[in-house]
């Protein structure tokens, strides 16, 4: 029998089986923008850098860990509902290298980019917001200018936004009821195994 509260795509009429009117709580988004940029440089200075490690060291690669964040220093009016926001987006990253005996080592660092950019806010004064941000690094190269500092040339994807915390109410099929646990049977059936299967929705 379909389970019609399993995660999945609608089949026939969407109204069918609507049964509550759910508050639920989220992160509302009221504008946002997003930079794309090319061939971007930093020195970057490396801190828990593997214990014993042996210099020279030879870059093999860098890679953000996914957990920037946009500290706000400064926050103007720019006409209306709208502000001019000054801030530091940091990006912790891992640099990987090899050291003069050709083991594998790593360490720590962090991307900082001062940005300056217009953020709509909401109309109603009241209403708190913040500003948020976060980059997704990908590194074309590097290399050390000394034991503990690396250079990089990478590209970069910056996404800002307004977000304020709102209750909202939609329509659901009530709470999700999940199927019965199956057995997987090695690395290739585990990997593309999915907690809903489309074909039981």
């Amino acid at each position: 029998m379909a389970n019609f509260k399993a995660v999945g795509r609608i089949s026939g009429n969407a109204l069918n089986g609507l049964c509550d009117r759910m508050c639920i709580s989220v992160e509302c988004v009221i504008d946002g923008c997003r930079s794309r940029r090319l061939s971007q440089t930093a020195t970057v200075e490396l801190t828990d850098i593997t214990q014993g490690a042996v210099p020279p060291f030879t870059f093999v690669r860098a890679e953000d860990t996914g957990d920037s964040a946009f500290v706000v220093h400064s926050s103007c009016p720019n006409g209306e509902n709208c502000r001019n926001v000054t801030g530091t987006l940091n990006i912790p990253i891992a640099v990987v290298f090899t050291d003069a005996r050709g083991v594998c080592c790593s360490g720590r660092g962090v991307i900082s980019l001062t940005r300056q950019l217009a953020l709509k806010v909401p109309s109603n004064p009241n209403t708190p917001y913040v500003f948020t941000g976060n980059g997704t690094i990908i590194c074309v190269s590097g290399a050390f200018l000394s034991d503990n500092v690396a250079a990089l040339t990478y590209c970069i994807v910056e996404t800002y936004k307004t977000v304020i915390s709102a209750d909202i109410l939609v329509p659901t099929y009530g709470f999700a009821v999940y199927p019965e646990c199956r057995d997987c049977s090695g690395c290739t059936a585990l990997m593309n195994s999915e907690l809903f299967d489309e074909n039981e929705t």
